[in-house]
């Protein structure tokens, strides 16, 4: 190749590389933003879906893992929720997947909900989901809480 071809391809790729790496860039972290959650991440259900579902009389478990004098403490807790708090989660897990129903995880706004569903993800449940927006969010909306 002539000399000066290659002076040119150099200048190309000089001046066209990073653009093709910003590209690069920008694509990694559109799939990432866009991908499908992990299996191992819990997956979210909004207020009125979980309102439909229960007025539709769907089969689910209500975990609420606040705890006890939180559960207790107005505004208060969902309507058929079970209290097991996020400390002992763990060694109920079991007894949740005995039960053989979609599993909600609840507390007051999503982010211990968030962690208790990742758990009982890792112990082997898998139709779990979290609460977004948790009670607070239930509340906002003008639901019967107990």
């Amino acid at each position: 190749m002539p000399a000066d071809r290659a002076a040119t391809g150099n200048e190309s790729a000089l001046r066209y590389g990073p653009v093709g790496l910003g590209e690069l860039a920008m694509t990694a972290f559109l799939s990432r933003l866009f991908r499908p959650p992990r299996g191992d991440a819990p997956a979210w259900i909004e207020v009125d879906e979980l309102q439909r579902r229960l007025a539709a009389g769907d089969a689910i478990v209500l975990v609420d893992v606040r705890q006890p004098e939180e559960f207790t403490a107005p505004p208060g807790h969902l309507p058929g929720a079970v209290n097991v708090p996020l400390a002992d989660l763990s060694g109920r897990a079991g007894e949740l997947a005995a039960r053989r129903q979609p599993v909600v995880v609840v507390c007051k706004t999503d982010r211990r909900s968030a962690r208790a569903a990742t758990e009982l993800l890792a112990a082997g449940l898998r139709d779990v989901a979290v609460l977004r927006g948790g009670t607070d969010g239930w509340h906002r909306q003008g639901l019967a809480l107990e």
